[in-house]
């Protein structure tokens, strides 16, 4: 039941509808004025409440405009995951969210995307539902959320890499030697895609990023072994006709896990393969942040992770 209580010189509404709490004021100081609003205000939340929407893309238009309401602008980014959230369940009746898991289907949907890129889907999703459910357009529910973000502490020692490639080798041979250069030289995909020369009378390559609003460019040199010299030597010239995404790349990547019967690694996990081999081989995170482009050194942290068996023998320093 809503009723007009006078706070300072101002008419408040307060109470409840539909099992929600309100608080509004009318910034009226007249009673008769004050009751307008009052009127104004229950039609509205009747009206709202008896055109309930069915779909989530009802719940995506409903989150965008209360945000515009707020003059809260939403990112670039936010925006871009909104659209593809709902892409991928605007059509889907509100009523079924009850009935499947929204974790199963994005796996169905995904399945050959990088846990952090579902998660990234689930957090959208759930911040959508839960600003409707605030408003008592849908009920509060709880949803599965247990997607890998990247931040594990285990990688793709050299023995497995091995494996992978070799059985990658037997499925795509392209995406076998894309891989190997990848897992010798810590270069991100799009990286890679770009590189159109190469010092070879020094073994170098001159890697060049677009960072900030600005697009100002960044170079950073990566000396190349034997193994990185001789993938260029066999990809010069492709990194060009490569597909712009990485999606043909985890398909052979995840037949390749399942064949060998190991975890779904991720395209990106050789960057951190390279990483953490160098930093276990007794390389110094500042040597490694400087490979792989980072200007502080506790992002190198994230992708340097500690070799279980070296800990074992670390331990034994000890006594």
């Amino acid at each position: 039941m809503l009723a007009l209580r006078q706070i300072g010189k101002y008419y408040y509404i307060e109470g409840r509808i539909a099992g929600k709490r309100v608080r509004k004021s009318t910034k009226k100081t007249e009673l008769i004025e004050a009751q307008v609003e009052l009127a104004k205000f229950i039609i509205d939340e009747e009206t709202r409440l008896t055109n309930k929407p069915t779909r989530f893309n009802e719940l995506v238009t409903i989150y965008r405009n209360g945000k515009s309401r707020a003059r809260k602008e939403l990112t670039s980014k936010a925006d871009s995951q909104l659209r593809l959230v709902d892409e991928l369940f605007g059509a889907d009746l509100l009523s079924e969210f009850e009935t499947f898991s929204v974790s199963e289907k994005l796996d169905e949907e995904l399945w050959n995307r990088a846990d952090g890129t579902k998660k990234r889907y689930m957090s959208t999703i759930i911040s959508v539902w839960n600003y409707a459910a605030k408003r008592s357009y849908v009920p509060f529910m709880k949803f599965e959320c247990e997607y890998r973000d990247g931040r594990v502490d285990d990688f793709i020692n050299a023995d497995e890499r091995e494996l992978l490639l070799e059985h990658m080798s037997a499925i795509n041979e392209m995406a076998a030697l894309v891989m190997e250069f990848l897992f010798a030289t810590g270069l991100r995909y799009s990286e890679m895609r770009g590189l159109v020369d190469s010092d070879e009378y020094k073994g170098e390559l001159t890697v060049c990023n677009h960072k900030g609003y600005r697009g100002a460019e960044l170079k950073r040199v990566i000396p190349m072994n034997a193994r990185a010299r001789k993938g260029w030597v066999r990809l010069r010239g492709d990194f060009g006709s490569l597909s712009p995404t990485t999606g043909w790349l985890r398909h052979v990547l995840r037949t390749a896990c399942e064949q060998v019967g190991t975890k779904m690694w991720r395209v990106h996990d050789a960057r951190h393969s390279y990483a953490s081999l160098l930093v276990n081989g007794g390389a110094s995170l500042l040597e490694v942040a400087r490979l792989l482009g980072h200007s502080e050194v506790r992002t190198t942290e994230r992708y340097a992770k500690a070799d279980k068996g070296r800990l074992r023998e670390v331990v034994e320093l000890l006594f």
